[in-house]
């Protein structure tokens, strides 16, 4: 079985949400599964799922001018891979400090297994802090992005 074919398993699997899968050919045998990053049944991985929602509410942070604190939430990753704040070497980032967002907004990508996910803000803010670099691994539940939601 060449890789291209495992790949394209692999963003079926994500395309269709599915928890895992077999095949067997002649002598060949290959199981593809799916975790939270972690060793963990399927139910803990709900829990997990539920506990890092991608955002936070009930931060705070310094308006852009330095003066009152505005209430904001933080958004954060629903995954494990790799960040990408454009949507291609050289092209512009989604967002930057100051960009405005609403719910359907992409804000960035996050490639895991050679699929590029979209990931959006679900809120509706301006966005206050980037928290991670551009080409750098995330986890499962870490901070990306913090929006001001007073704004």
């Amino acid at each position: 079985m060449e890789f291209e074919e495992i790949e394209r398993l692999a963003e079926m699997m994500d395309r269709y949400n599915m928890e895992s899968l077999e095949l067997e050919r002649g002598e060949f045998r290959l199981s593809l599964g799916r975790n939270c990053g972690i060793p963990c049944a399927k139910q803990r991985c709900e829990e997990q799922v539920r506990e890092y929602a991608p955002v936070q509410i009930g931060d705070m942070a310094a308006d852009e001018n330095g003066g009152e604190s505005v209430a904001s939430q933080t958004i954060h990753s629903p995954m494990i891979g790799s960040f990408y704040r454009s949507p291609a070497p050289g092209q512009p980032a989604f967002v930057e400090v100051g960009s405005q967002v609403n719910g359907d907004s992409v804000v960035c990508i996050i490639e895991a297994m050679k699929v590029l996910n979209e990931i959006t803000a679900d809120i509706s803010g301006t966005v206050v802090e980037v928290l991670v670099q551009d080409g750098q691994a995330v986890e499962f539940g870490q901070p990306l992005f913090r929006i001001a939601t007073g704004t």
